[in-house]
């Protein structure tokens, strides 16, 4: 019996990894796939005869190296049991192992198995090429200190993402060794923040350029002339910057990376992509959780410690706390607004609340203290903003976990019980930042005062909004509560805007926040018929202004030229409804109140009017006005429902990556009206 001939087997040329991934390999050591995915330790070959003959090919019939055993080690490092707590996925703080460490000394050969590895993919020659090659395109140092300084001028107030103490420590050490920077250069020997402070820098700088005021030196120097030149080069940055990233990894990350993505978050949130800046802003998150943050650290007393280096500690505490004192606002914003799931479980976190002062120029002489914000003489403190944000985003967890932010809710008195909390929040911010009847003696000296100010009621009455509206078809107080609070919040994006330059106009909330209080107002125009006249008057004059508000600003800002297109859209809906007679008399005079003050919600459907209080925005004791009188008529909502096919159709004119079609703009891909920058 004849035997069949057997097939030749096919030799693999390409990397184990590419072959598994069905992937084009480039069959290097390791290939530009293997290190774009960051697993340069992964990349083996089956046959590596067969790579030292293409690379023969490749060199016109020169002979090839073969690999030295430091770079066969490298390769292969991923197997080695000294990362198990990387390997399993155990936490660096996980107390699986706690009394097995306190039984090993550092160099016993047990605790290499149980502790983290510090090794870094920098020691392989490739990466490390690869790395200085990114890392040398930073402009020139005049261009990174102008750039720096604009961020911390023009938009820092705003975002406070940064601490400029350490990000400027690390700058000076990073320009320091710069000039030092080669192939030769032992990058495992600096430490892992700065290895990353580049992707950092790009990034911040990238930000920068996106808020970039005009006549600047950069601008004359990079013959930055419109703002596609300037959105091009912002691209390129924070561009660069997510390479360094990708290449150094997440996985063993610093307090420098998490503020990179973090930062990264916030730039695609200004160019309008919503859906990616959520993306990035969970690996912000995942990383302060590897890294800790969300606990408090012990910080042990040494003996014979200097006194400044104790209080550089307790500083730098201050600053781990602040920073995922951000991540958690950011978090809880991004769930309560954009109805994304949180990331962050606020029953993990034990951290402290930081203190509310502003962060010395030199940690190791000043003790940590909160600042007087009584005394009118004492400059106020800089971080009472974000320590307000850190407080309803706390309450934001309150209402997920209660289930508020659905319909039906079993005990609506929560909602009651919430709605006056945030009012209390409110009446006890210091004078200066307080909406109503603030202090405003150090206005002059910090403009970012008034600005601060508009933020702090922008996010109040948006919170209310977002509170009240899902229980609005149920319950009249919450109808009114809706009302009101968006109102509210467009008078106050209102004044917020005219602080603004030009330059500011891609602050993502201030298109946002527009677009949602119109959205929230045209349903209720359109789907509720029995609105008194004057109401309706006031509601539709609003959705005007916040449209002009938005044309205004949709040159710079593609989440504002969606929004024109959407609001114009409801806006000719209303006009054709009025035509036909849809909108119907009723007098009332719920919301004759001056604009602006707040009301506090009683349980049922009762609502407070509350006297002002010359000291706060409203004073404790309040008389409940029954709706069934005369303040009942503000809306007949007996027979009052949302059409579902209305919100249906705004949810897919509403795209959340508006901002791709201006990536691909600055990439040179599409044709767009160059107006003039300078």
């Amino acid at each position: 019996m004849e035997t069949k001939p057997q097939k030749r087997r096919r030799i693999i040329k390409t990397c184990w990894e590419c072959y598994r991934r069905k992937q084009k390999c480039n069959r290097g050591q390791p290939c530009d796939v293997c290190i774009s995915r960051n697993v340069p330790e992964k990349c083996s070959y089956s046959n590596p005869a067969s790579l030292d003959d293409s690379r023969d090919l490749l060199h016109d019939g020169a002979q090839s190296s073969k690999r030295t055993r430091d770079e066969e080690i490298i390769l292969k490092s991923g197997s080695t049991p000294s990362d198990l707590f990387g390997q399993v996925g155990y936490a660096s703080y996980s107390n699986s192992f706690s009394g097995l460490k306190k039984s090993f000394h550092i160099n016993d050969e047990l605790s290499t198995f149980i502790g983290t590895s510090s090794a870094t993919s920098l020691s392989h020659p490739v990466l490390r090429h690869k790395y200085l090659s990114l890392a040398i395109q930073l402009p020139s140092q005049f261009i990174i200190s102008e750039l720096v300084e604009s961020f911390f001028s023009e938009i820092h107030w705003y975002f406070k993402l940064l601490e400029e103490h350490y990000f400027r420590k690390l700058l000076k050490q990073w320009q320091d060794i710069q000039s030092t920077l080669s192939e030769q250069l032992d990058l495992v020997t600096i430490s892992r923040d700065l290895q990353y402070f580049p992707a950092l820098l790009f990034q911040t700088l990238a930000v920068s350029l996106q808020f970039l005021p005009p006549n600047t030196g950069t601008s004359r120097l990079l013959q930055l002339k419109t703002l596609l030149d300037c959105d091009r080069l912002s691209h390129e940055y924070s561009k660069i910057g997510m390479e360094i990233m990708s290449l150094l990894g997440r996985h063993s990350s610093t307090m420098t990376a998490v503020e990179h993505d973090l930062l990264r978050s916030g730039w695609l949130k200004n160019y309008g992509r919503g859906t990616e800046a959520w993306h990035i802003l969970g690996s912000a998150i995942r990383q302060g959780q590897d890294l800790g943050l969300h606990l408090q650290a012990v910080i042990p007393k040494v003996a014979g410690e200097d006194v400044g280096a104790g209080l550089e500690k307790l500083w730098y505490d201050e600053y781990k706390r602040r920073l995922w004192v951000t991540l958690f606002t950011w978090d809880s914003h991004m769930s309560v607004m954009l109805g994304r799931p949180r990331s962050i479980n606020a029953s993990d976190c034990t951290i402290r609340t930081p203190i509310d002062c502003t962060f010395p120029d030199d940690p190791s002489k000043t003790i940590p203290s909160a600042a007087n914000l009584q005394d009118p003489d004492t400059p106020p403190s800089t971080y009472s903003a974000q320590l307000f944000h850190y407080t309803i985003a706390q309450k934001v967890h309150e209402l997920l976990a209660a289930g508020a932010h659905r319909p039906h809710i079993k005990d609506y008195s929560f909602v009651t019980k919430l709605h006056n909390e945030i009012v209390s929040i409110i009446d006890a911010l210091p004078p200066i930042l307080r909406p109503e009847n603030p202090d405003k003696s150090w206005d002059e000296k910090e403009p970012k005062i008034p600005r601060q100010r508009q933020v702090l009621a922008n996010f109040a009455y948006s919170f209310l909004m977002a509170l009240h509206r899902p229980h609005a078809p149920i319950h009249a107080a919450s109808r009114i509560a809706t009302i009101k609070a968006a109102l509210d919040c467009l008078d106050t994006q209102d004044s917020f805007m005219q602080l603004m330059k030009p330059h500011h106009y891609r602050i993502y909330s201030l298109s946002f926040n527009s677009i949602d209080c119109g959205i929230v107002l045209s349903g209720i125009l359109l789907e509720s018929p029995h609105l008194e006249n004057s109401l309706r008057e006031r509601i539709q004059a609003a959705i005007e202004k916040t449209i002009g508000r938005l044309k205004l600003m949709e040159e710079r800002s593609p989440i504002a030229k969606s929004g024109v297109q959407i609001l114009t859209i409801c806006h000719e809906r209303i006009l054709d409804r009025d035509k036909n007679g849809g909108g119907m008399t009723n007098k009332s005079r719920v919301l004759d109140q001056p604009e602006g003050s707040l009301k506090t919600v009683n349980g049922g459907d009762n609502i407070v009017d509350q006297p002002q209080n010359p000291n706060g925005l409203e004073a404790q004791q309040s008389q409940p006005i029954n709706l069934n009188g005369s303040t009942a008529d503000l809306v007949d909502f007996s027979n009052f429902e949302m059409d579902t096919s209305f919100w249906d159709e705004m949810n897919q004119m509403i795209d959340f990556d508006i901002g791709r079609g201006m990536e691909v703009a600055a990439r040179g891909n599409l044709v767009v009206d160059k107006r003039p920058f300078l």
